[in-house]
């Protein structure tokens, strides 16, 4: 929820800022309890680094705001996803979440375990959360609006070869763009507010391989797209749960710079069952590739609370010298 003064509520971020903070510093002359953080972001399309307040990275505009004007049947206030479902739902339990596992973490590196084990209710709430937040990225309502827009277009097409224009409710198949006219109600039933879907993609993440990457110096990269599906068998593969629980798939989220959890298809990584719930000492090439998955997978900004940059530096030029994504 965005703080500017005048503008309350006007930026919507689609990455919560209780997480942006983990890779950020206080802003200076200001209370702790405020909230006020910076974050050093690295843009990848100019190949620069800026310090960029929390509250002005990784949103838009209005992102959620309701059209009640297309949902008269809903009884709601015109910014419930922001104020009442996000802000004061889903971002407080998830802040808690991050420093439950960050506490955890920590401990059981300090304590020198080779692993740590969560209760179930934990798994789940965590794979609740990543399910949200990975739906609740603009990349996924640019992907549900498509697919409403590519259906409505067959629909109306077999209407008109087949000369069905007549028929009882032809005229409103082909005129009903009701879905389309509020995006954000849209995107919200079909994905984020979907609980049944929410239920299967955290059900599913629980039951997976999970392992956790330690980077003790904090050089973790996040962006403001951070999950991200690496996909390690190279055959065809049903794209189940929007790719999240797909066959030989590994879904990767950094928690803070220290950690990052990493979540393994348990069917395809059989070899590595005994890793599971494993503390892993991030070697430089881990570190390397994590860090570039998550360069890759940035709409704009890579963040870096250690500001050790010279991987992302290293795609930036690449990039620029030969032409290439």
């Amino acid at each position: 929820m965005s703080k500017h003064k005048g503008k309350a509520n006007t930026y919507h971020h689609y990455v919560p800022q209780c997480y942006l903070r983990q890779f950020g510093f206080p802003k200076k002359n200001t209370k702790p309890e405020d909230n006020d953080y910076f974050v050093n972001a690295f843009d990848k399309n100019l190949g620069k680094i800026y310090p960029k307040g929390v509250e002005d990275v990784c949103g838009k505009n209005f992102f959620y705001k309701l059209d009640l004007s297309s949902t008269q049947e809903i009884s709601a206030d015109e910014m419930y996803l922001e104020i009442d479902f996000f802000a004061r739902e889903i971002e407080t339990e998830l802040s808690r979440i991050l420093s439950f596992m960050n506490r955890h973490l920590l401990s059981a590196v300090n304590h020198n375990f080779q692993g740590l084990v969560i209760p179930e209710m934990a798994r789940l709430l965590v794979g609740k959360h990543l399910a949200i937040q990975f739906l609740r990225h603009p990349n996924i309502r640019e992907y549900d609006l498509k697919l409403i827009a590519d259906t409505n277009d067959l629909i109306t097409g077999f209407i008109k070869r087949n000369n069905l224009q007549d028929n009882v409710g032809a005229k409103e198949l082909m005129s009903d763009d009701s879905l389309s006219k509020d995006k954000a109600m849209t995107h919200a039933m079909l994905s984020f507010m979907n609980e049944d879907l929410i239920c299967s993609i955290a059900l599913a993440l629980s039951r997976n391989i999970w392992v956790y990457y330690y980077s003790p110096d904090g050089d973790f990269f996040t962006s403001d797209n951070p999950i991200n599906i690496i996909q390690h068998y190279k055959g065809n593969a049903l794209n189940t749960l929007m790719g999240l629980n797909r066959y030989g798939a590994e879904v990767s989220y950094p928690f803070n710079p220290n950690f990052i959890l990493s979540i393994f298809d348990r069917e395809y990584f059989q070899d590595m069952i005994s890793s599971e719930d494993r503390i892993v000492l991030c070697s430089e090439r881990e570190l390397e590739h994590y860090n570039i998955l998550r360069y890759r997978n940035a709409k704009q900004y890579v963040f870096s609370k250690s500001k050790n940059y010279e991987i992302a530096n290293n795609c930036f030029q690449i990039k620029k010298i030969y032409n290439i994504e």
